[in-house]
């Protein structure tokens, strides 16, 4: 009798917990709509999203390409076991631009991705800018060089430029070229720089006063109004070598100015020279390195001259647009007493 009550309670616990894992939640689905209210600079994405019994959050992902790239904060969309309506106002977008977007859900049973589908904004596409690399860059002038991409219209177009990156300070006049299906190169002069200062700039182009497109952000650095002293530091070993074929190792380095980059501080190239008496007996060229270091290897014989011969060694740094060039001149010894 007692193990015919234990087998009943048995059976009645299990259809206790048949409905329940019956009744468990799943991950949620997404099904990525349409797009309503289009407009130049906003637009409005539509979606499903369905619990399926687990509280949900949905948002969506959207971008110029379909890596997308950005994403709408997060919404609820409940817990229920029925498809609910996801929207979302996109706005700050540009005109006549084409973007991507899905809809996605997340739970604690797990995550769903919907399809990416696209839009095109309306109005004319913005133009594009590339900023190019400075040119004729001198103590207080510079020459910005790029491209304008004008997307089927007219387009305006200027230089800005400042002394903190992001922060452009100064614009040159505006300038137009005309409607073209290729990229069109333009170039602008500045004036009235400082020496020996950074300067940030960008290329920027518009359709009308609010349809904009700019470039990413270059940089360049002025030289000085008169080269600075390159401080040359050179020593070479060993100091005496008794047998030939003679060898010497000339080390050289540039210090100091730290106000430069150093991709533009250490740069150039140097000639080390070893002389018995006006003959050249070995010559070097080598270039600076980026660390402001330079070295030369030598190995010579003497073409005349017996015993304990004086060895001159000239180091010539030749400079370069923020450094001026400077020579320096030591001694060592080859052969016998």
């Amino acid at each position: 009798m007692r193990r015919s009550r234990l087998l009943i309670a048995g059976l009645l616990v299990l259809g206790a917990l048949a409905p329940a894992v019956a009744l468990a939640a799943s991950s949620p689905t997404v099904a990525t709509g349409s797009v309503t209210n289009v407009t130049t600079g906003s637009a409005v994405l539509t979606g499903t999203v369905n619990p399926n019994g687990a509280s949900t959050g949905y948002s969506f992902r959207y971008g110029t390409s379909s890596a997308l790239g950005a994403q709408t904060a997060s919404k609820q969309a409940g817990a229920g076991t029925k498809p609910a309506a996801a929207t979302e106002l996109l706005g700050g977008l540009s005109p006549g631009t084409t973007y991507s977007y899905q809809l996605v859900a997340l739970s604690s049973t797990g995550s769903a991705v919907g399809k990416i589908r696209t839009f095109t904004t309306q109005g004319q596409a913005p133009p594009g800018a590339v900023t190019g690399t400075a040119t004729s860059v001198g103590p207080t002038t510079a020459t910005v060089n790029g491209t304008i991409e004008t997307n089927g219209a007219a387009t305006t177009w200027q230089v800005e430029y400042g002394t903190v990156s992001g922060v452009f300070t100064s614009q040159t006049p505006m300038q137009t070229v005309a409607n073209s299906a290729s990229p069109v190169p333009v170039a602008a002069a500045l004036t009235g720089l400082s020496p020996l200062t950074e300067f940030y700039d960008r290329i920027v182009a518009y359709h009308g006063p609010n349809v904009i497109g700019a470039g990413a952000e270059g940089s360049f650095f002025t030289p000085p109004s008169k080269k600075l002293a390159p401080n040359l530091q050179t020593k070479t070993t060993p100091k005496r070598d008794t047998k030939a074929p003679f060898k010497f190792t000339t080390h050289a380095s540039l210090t100091g100015n730290a106000g430069v980059p150093a991709s533009l501080r250490c740069a150039g190239n140097a000639t080390v020279n070893y002389y018995d008496g006006k003959i050249l007996a070995a010559h070097a060229l080598v270039p600076v390195l980026p660390n402001c270091t330079f070295s030369a290897h030598v190995s010579f014989r003497l073409t005349h001259g017996q015993g304990l011969v004086p060895i001159t060694v000239k180091v010539h740094y030749v400079g370069n647009g923020y450094l001026a060039g400077a020579t320096k001149v030591s001694h060592v010894k080859v052969g016998h007493n």
